[in-house]
């Protein structure tokens, strides 16, 4: 896994735009209770679609319609088959196309396990043309078949059968009808949906809070991430689990309003800490309010005076690559004609005597790790 999140709280829209910047090759899964469908991409090209039969354009706007559920990128070498042609932009308006359509056929029938039968309605009309397929599907009603047994008397996808019923129900030609609370054992397969597992349900924090997205930092960079919730127009945090150290950014609604690092460090050195961040997870979690602010500014200001700060934190990583490095005063200052020293670290050094490490240091002279 290096992304999973809620469909209801990230569309999939913004999830694929998201991959598509980072230029991602993989699957991405979408499941509701009821349906599974696959979304494959490659070097972040929305390459192909499929949910039960379906494939290409119509599964993908039957994926687009599904609005519960969760949702999981699985990084891969290559995509397994393309059935989609055009850039994103271009599919995701096919796709919502496709969506709306689907979601006004549910509005006449619901669910797969709706019966039909031939309407009244239909003497109403002076003339009625049907073309063939009407016409077979026609054949097939009997008032016991349900939406997939005439898919299956037709021979054709589910998806196909549903519009061609939804037309002849708009045209008055059919009516939908529940099934009864009877139904026998071999019909009830067909007329209970199917409830699938989650493929990996979204889990909560120790509080019982939801996260609504989970993902690697490796896979997907901080800035990104924050760049997705501000699109959103998020409010919450963003908890960082990289390796042994944590860290926390808040969100208002959209903006970033604050970064804690170790619960010491705050403001931009501590958003500067978080960047430095290369691997682990993060999680986001959804809060009504924003946590206390300690960050001014725009998103891109925030994150250009951030890096500054994180590329002075890697230089320092480089010098001191552990907390648990001790020090001692240096010959090598000797080749230096003069040596100048503010009051700040005329105080460092006068802590170092060979067994202190940076926290001990630190403590010493009561103040923070990072300083």
């Amino acid at each position: 896994m290096s992304l999973l999140g809620s469909v209801s709280a990230f569309s999939l829209e913004t999830v694929l735009r998201l991959l598509a910047s980072t230029g991602k090759t993989g699957q991405l899964e979408v499941r509701s209770d009821t349906q599974e469908g696959t979304l494959a991409l490659s070097d972040g090209r929305l390459v192909s679609a499929s949910i039960d039969d379906e494939t290409g354009d119509v599964a993908l706007g039957a994926i687009f319609a599904i609005e519960k559920g969760d949702f999981e990128f699985a990084t891969l070498d290559h995509a397994r088959r393309e059935d989609l042609e055009g850039e994103l932009e271009e599919l995701l308006d096919r796709a919502a196309g496709e969506r709306d359509r689907l979601v006004a056929i549910r509005g006449l029938i619901p669910h797969d396990g709706i019966r039909f039968r031939l309407s009244e309605r239909a003497a109403e009309r002076a003339e009625i043309k049907l073309s063939s397929e009407q016409w077979r599907a026609l054949l097939a009603v009997d008032g016991e078949r349900d939406v997939i047994g005439i898919a299956d008397h037709l021979g054709i996808r589910r998806l196909a059968a549903l519009g061609l019923l939804a037309d002849l129900a708009r045209a008055g030609l059919v009516d939908p009808v529940e099934p009864s609370s009877g139904t026998g054992p071999e019909d009830g397969r067909r007329l209970v949906p199917r409830h699938l597992p989650s493929s990996r349900p979204l889990p909560s924090t120790p509080a019982g809070e939801p996260i609504v997205l989970r993902g690697s930092l490796a896979e997907f960079p901080l800035e990104t991430v924050l760049q997705l919730l501000a699109a959103t127009k998020k409010t919450g945090r963003v908890e960082l689990r990289p390796g042994r150290e944590k860290g926390t950014l808040g969100m208002a609604v959209g903006r970033l309003v604050a970064a804690v690092w170790e619960e010491e460090e705050d403001g931009e050195l501590a958003l500067g800490a978080s960047l430095t961040a290369g691997s682990g997870e993060f999680d986001f979690v959804p809060m009504a309010e924003a946590p206390p602010a300690n960050l001014t500014g725009e998103l891109d200001e925030l994150l250009g005076r951030a890096a500054e700060a994180r590329d002075r934190l890697v230089a320092i990583r480089a010098v001191i690559p552990s907390e648990r490095v001790r020090f001692r005063l240096s010959d090598r200052a000797t080749a230096r004609p003069e040596i100048t020293l503010t009051s700040y670290q005329w105080r460092a050094l006068v802590a170092v005597d060979g067994e202190r490490d940076v926290a001990g240091i630190a403590e010493h002279l009561r103040i923070r790790r990072l300083p």
